[in-house]
């Protein structure tokens, strides 16, 4: 079987997992994740900063470091939290002190990837929206976004990472200002900057109603690191790939791009994680399977 990306799984899948309504289940520890896709043939795990205190100590970095290494597994990626902190507003959030506490945050991130050797960094900051829950109007809030995205995308170059960027078209109650692939790429190309580019999520990008060959096509070399899940068009489901969609011709068009990144799960499963990542794998590889006949 030709395997064209190693695959990867996100930690927060192994979480408690919640809703608006409930929270179920209990997070899985660490060790049992990373042994568990180990087995289930996973070339990676992405990781993610939640806590930096708790995430980015000494003793959690030794720990985690050890786990990549007795378990065979790399990170491809490491997700720095932003709307966890700022549920309302953070980049766009009118007080000049909330918003260079975000930046700090993301460079208190930075370092948490350094340190695990993680060569790559990645936000979404769904928070950032409309309406907007401080009346904040449209132009200052896309100024002061860019300002402090663009401050990261320094901080994370001058660290040596590159940066990825997830657009969302909404979360919970609020448009997100970063909703799209083109508004993702109308960013990058104010900033300027050679390090940061697109975190695609195929969930989001069906969300959006967006075209997934199309659009991968479209970010070209922009395409840092793949998100793959399904969904119904109407909500963020994160659900096993090929649930509902049939993501040949997404992959085809990774092909035609050249990219070379993970291609990474980012699935909530409610009951079972590991079946889960075991389903969305035998699907990626049966992808793969195809691919390579098809190119033979």
């Amino acid at each position: 079987m030709a395997k064209f990306w190693k695959v990867s799984a996100p930690v927060w899948a192994f979480f408690e997992r919640q809703t608006r309504f409930f929270r179920l289940g209990k997070r899985v520890a660490l060790e049992d994740i990373m042994s568990g896709l180990s087995k289930l043939g996973f070339d990676g795990i992405e990781l993610g900063v939640f806590d930096v205190p708790k995430d980015g100590s000494s003793a959690e970095i030794d720990r985690t470091r050890r786990l990549l290494n007795d378990h065979g597994l790399e990170a491809p990626s490491l997700y720095i939290d932003i709307a966890g902190h700022w549920p309302l507003a953070a980049f766009t959030h009118p007080d000049s002190a909330v918003r260079r506490s975000v930046v700090t945050h993301f460079k208190s991130g930075v370092e948490v990837a350094k340190s695990l050797g993680v060569k790559m960094v990645a936000i979404s900051p769904d928070c950032d929206g409309f309406p907007h829950p401080y009346g904040v109007h449209f132009k200052d809030a896309w100024n002061r976004f860019k300002e402090g995205v663009s401050e990261c995308a320094d901080a994370a170059g001058d660290a040596g990472l590159r940066f990825a960027f997830e657009y969302k078209p909404k979360e919970t109650r609020n448009f997100s200002l970063i909703s799209n692939a083109d508004c993702a790429l109308r960013l990058i190309e104010q900033i300027k900057t050679s390090n940061m580019g697109v975190l695609l999520d195929t969930g989001h990008a069906l969300y959006a109603k967006e075209d997934l060959p199309t659009t991968v096509e479209k970010l070209d070399k922009m395409l840092f690191h793949v998100h793959v899940d399904d969904n119904y068009g109407d909500w963020d489901d994160d659900l096993v790939p090929g649930s509902v969609h049939d993501f040949t011709e997404f992959f085809r068009s990774l092909m035609r791009i050249g990219y070379e990144g993970y291609v990474g799960l980012d699935i909530y499963p409610m009951q079972d994680p590991f079946g889960e990542c075991r389903k969305s794998k035998e699907y990626i590889d049966e992808m793969y399977a195809k691919l390579g006949k098809q190119g033979s």
